[in-house]
């Protein structure tokens, strides 16, 4: 409310009533956003797109960096050319791995995660919270009998300290008593000819009766691989997504996956860079909850 940012001063019947700030308080300033993707899908993601327009809708001018983290191989030397060649007042750091966010933090530039490991971090940030949906999820396909289940991510949430999805996979697959290995969490060359090879490999000797997978781009691209070796969801192997895709909408059978608001992340965002506008030190996180959507492309496992 306005009388939240300043004070109103009637000025005379029929006059609108003038805002004054409040002693000590800053008049908010037009900022340049820089925005770090986390890679190239994502900077053409409808997330991505509507932040950008928002922010420009505000009155603050919008870089986004041509060069993604994943580009830059998550490597700070690589990320520091980029930060040095451009002058921004605040930073927005999307999926950034803990050692990248740190490297930020450390800066006297603003920074604001999206998603990534910036939890126990003095930094803003917003994410949704996931793990009670996915062992949900897991819970489930282990009630319907799954045993050989794999959880795909990006090979370097598995090689630096593992994400706490990956640890909350373990501690659930072990209270049901199923070991977890390398089979369960994969190393696989990060382009689409090696997941190709990774889900070839998987369904080459004991096929997996499940897969978890990461990222709505990557589950489609691992959907559609199967499909074409005539392995398909649910008949075949089920089939979860973490993450809400609005493709998904156009899939029969629906499509099984963990579904997140973005909305509330946004204005999350907005309501930070316009702290930062005003000269405020914002380091306020926000979580979003997320659900267990069933769907259709899993089922029970196959009886051997």
């Amino acid at each position: 409310m306005l009388e939240a940012e300043g004070l109103l001063v009637p000025q005379g019947d029929g006059k609108r009533r003038k805002i004054v700030l409040k002693p000590g308080s800053h008049k908010p300033r037009s900022l340049r956003i820089g925005i770090f993707c986390f890679d190239p899908g994502s900077k053409k993601m409808a997330r991505t797109v509507d932040l950008k327009h928002q922010l420009i809708e505000e009155g603050h001018t919008v870089n986004v960096m041509s060069k993604t983290l994943t580009e830059l191989g998550m490597k700070i030397q690589g990320i520091q050319r980029v930060v040095k060649n451009h002058e921004v007042d605040a930073w927005l750091i999307m999926a950034a791995p803990r050692v990248v966010l740190e490297w930020f933090a450390a800066r006297p530039t603003p920074v604001f995660a999206l998603w990534g490991s910036h939890l126990h971090m003095s930094i803003a940030g917003t994410g949704p919270k996931k793990t009670p949906a996915t062992e949900q999820a897991l819970n489930h396909l282990i009630k319907l009998g799954h045993r050989r289940i794999i959880y795909l991510v990006r090979p370097m949430h598995i090689k630096t300290p593992p994400i706490v999805a990956l640890q909350s996979f373990i501690d659930v697959m072990g209270s049901h008593g199923i070991p977890v290995g390398s089979y369960n969490m994969p190393i696989w060359e990060e382009h689409p000819e090696g997941l190709q090879q990774c889900l070839d490999s998987l369904f080459a000797t004991t096929p997996p009766t499940a897969l978890i997978i990461d990222e709505a781009e990557i589950f489609l691209a691992a959907k559609d691989h199967l499909a074409r070796r005539g392995i398909h969801a649910p008949e075949d192997v089920s089939l979860i997504c973490t993450d809400p895709d609005r493709a998904f909408a156009w899939y029969r059978p629906k499509i099984s996956h963990i579904a997140w608001g973005i909305d509330p992340m946004i204005r999350h965002v907005l309501r930070w860079v316009n702290k930062v506008s005003r000269g405020e030190d914002d380091r306020r996180k926000s979580v979003v909850k997320a659900t267990f959507v069933e769907g259709g492309t899993i089922g029970p496992a196959a009886v051997e």
